[in-house]
Parts: structure tokens; C-alpha cells; sequence
């Protein structure tokens, strides 16, 4: 019998501590908590319930993945602890995928190709009060924007295209959605952040063998609020003339 490949996928940047496997291209295994941080405890069951599919399905695990942050501080300590834990000890590449990219991506799945060419999606993360964890992308993933912390006001986002339809997604989006005013055609939604949305991104880091290092990688934990008005190519570019 042919033996897949298999990556394993942990995500304990927010309040969800989740675990997939990825193989054949899809998740194939999950499990998921959504009642509060209570990762350190729930995430060694899991792992171990994910590493004991993947030897009754005659899978090969060939790479950990983790969601790098950003997100809370300690949630991202014990997903970067545990998982190169697991890659070390099965000799394994780790691979760091942003939380922040990850749900952009997932959420760019559900467009379609019509609506992909005139959308922009910016994943927030709640980083409390008014505050968030934010980046930009386009619905192709390229980054406009780059991963930063940002207090909201009636302010923020006023730079962005007005012809582009603007979708603000995840767990920080939906207390801004009266912070912000933009007369764009705007949308907010709650999009987890779960392992699973890491599939797309894991699978081609993998694919390039784009890996960190197990024992110097850190989180990215992004702390402080940096103000950015971006004059990356990717967002003039947008903007028409």
C-alpha cells in the first residue's frame, strides 16, 4: 500500500487550540476547542490522538506545522514549544505559517474567481480593547500590507482603494466593524483561526522546503503598535490612477 504524506498543523495563537493533519491535498483530520485558553492542557491529547490516525491510516508525517502569530503571547509560546518538540523529536522540518495570511487565504477560497480581482482581505486578530493584529492582502495573497499591530479608529483604512470591495475577517473584525468608516463596499466576518487554514500554505511551504529552524525560530509576536501608511507596490498598484 502507497504511503501518503502527512503534516500535522497547530494553531494555539487565539482563543481556539486546534490540530489537523493535512494528506492528499486535504484536512483529513481535526480537532478543535473554542471554550477558552486552555491550550497547554488540551494540545498533548490532541497531538496524540492526530499522531495516532496517522499511523492507523499508514500515513508518513513529514512536517510540523504551526501558526507563527501573531496572537496571544502565551498561547504562542506553548504551539511553538510543542511543535518543535514533535519535530525534533521525529526528526522532522518545521514549518511557520502566519496566522494572519492563513486566514486570508482560507477566506480567499470562498470568493470566486469573479470576485477575487476586485477584493482586498484584511485579517484581524483581537489583541483587546480596540486594538488588533492586522495585515493586507490581496485575494491572490499578495501582501499589501505587512502584519502589524494597530489601534482602530474612524481613521484607520482610509488609504484603501474606494473601488475595491474590502473584506475585514476574524476574531478582532467584528468589534471594529463601527470603528470604521470607509465608504467602500466593506463586509465583516468571523473567521476562525483554525489549524486547518494553514492547508494551502503548509503544503506548498513544504513543497519548496521552506522550513525555520527547530531550535533558534521564535514566534512573531508583535507587540507594539507601529502606525503604517503603506507604499508597498502591491497597494499603489491598486489604486487607480
Amino acid at each position: 500500500m502507497q504511503q501518503h504524506q502527512a503534516i500535522l498543523a497547530i494553531d494555539t495563537a487565539t482563543s481556539i487550540c486546534s490540530v489537523s493533519i493535512f494528506a492528499r491535498n486535504q484536512v483529513v483530520f481535526e480537532k478543535i476547542n473554542e471554550h477558552g485558553r486552555n491550550h497547554a492542557a488540551l494540545i498533548t491529547g490532541y497531538a496524540r490522538q492526530a499522531i495516532e490516525y496517522i499511523k492507523q491510516q499508514n500515513l508518513q508525517l513529514v512536517a510540523i506545522a504551526v501558526n507563527e502569530g501573531p496572537g496571544s503571547y502565551t498561547g504562542l509560546r506553548i504551539g511553538a514549544s510543542f511543535a518543535k518538540g514533535l519535530a525534533f523529536g521525529y526528526q522532522i522540518p518545521l514549518i511557520a505559517i502566519s496566522g494572519l495570511k492563513a486566514l486570508a487565504n482560507a477566506f480567499s477560497a470562498t470568493l470566486t474567481n469573479e470576485n477575487k480581482g476586485n477584493a482586498l482581505i484584511c485579517p484581524m486578530i483581537d489583541a483587546r480593547r480596540m486594538e488588533v493584529y492586522t495585515a493586507l492582502y490581496t485575494a491572490y495573497g499578495d501582501e499589501a500590507i505587512t502584519p502589524h499591530a494597530q489601534v482602530i479608529d474612524e481613521s484607520s483604512f482610509s488609504e484603501l482603494p474606494l473601488e475595491k470591495e474590502i473584506y475585514f475577517i476574524g476574531d478582532g473584525a467584528l468589534k471594529c466593524a463601527s470603528s470604521i468608516k470607509l465608504s467602500n463596499k466593506v463586509h465583516f466576518q468571523n473567521i476562525p483561526s483554525y489549524a486547518r487554514n494553514m492547508l494551502f500554505l503548509a503544503t506548498e511551504a513544504f513543497d519548496q522546503n521552506n522550513f525555520v529552524d527547530v531550535a533558534y525560530w521564535q514566534p512573531d509576536y508583535i507587540k507594539t503598535y507601529n502606525a503604517i501608511k503603506s507604499t508597498n507596490k502591491v497597494l499603489r498598484g491598486l489604486t487607480k490612477e
